[in-house]
């Protein structure tokens, strides 16, 4: 096995969970590497356009629920995290509707 070959660790799947699997044990000194059998890293993490000229991060709801330790550790602010707190919560698309009302989130300051 030549030296290019050689990995301390495998991480199968590069969402966001492997990606930061791969920093902690890279910044511990070991060669990683991450297979994805997407042409994209970050599963659930992409933004990706769902529908026609409308882009969304899949999970975008869960960003809350990354530990802020995991955020200061990787630096992720000085490397383009920006948490954008939206006042109006998701809705459903649905067929057919011609509007679809939005409420405002309780916790944005609305009346809920």
């Amino acid at each position: 096995m030549t030296d290019q070959q050689h990995s301390d660790a495998l991480i199968i799947g590069g969402g966001h969970n492997g990606l930061v699997c791969a920093a902690y044990l890279a910044g511990a000194g070991l060669k990683v590497r991450v297979l994805e059998r997407r042409g994209i890293l970050g599963a659930a993490a992409v933004t990706e356009e769902f529908f026609p000229g409308f882009r969304n991060s899949t999970a975008s709801y869960t960003v809350s629920l990354l530990n802020p330790k995991v955020i200061r550790d990787l630096r992720l602010h000085e490397h383009g995290l920006r948490i954008a707190e939206r006042p109006y919560a998701k809705f459903p698309a649905i067929a057919g509707w011609a509007r679809v009302p939005a409420r405002r989130r309780a916790d944005a300051g609305g009346s809920g």
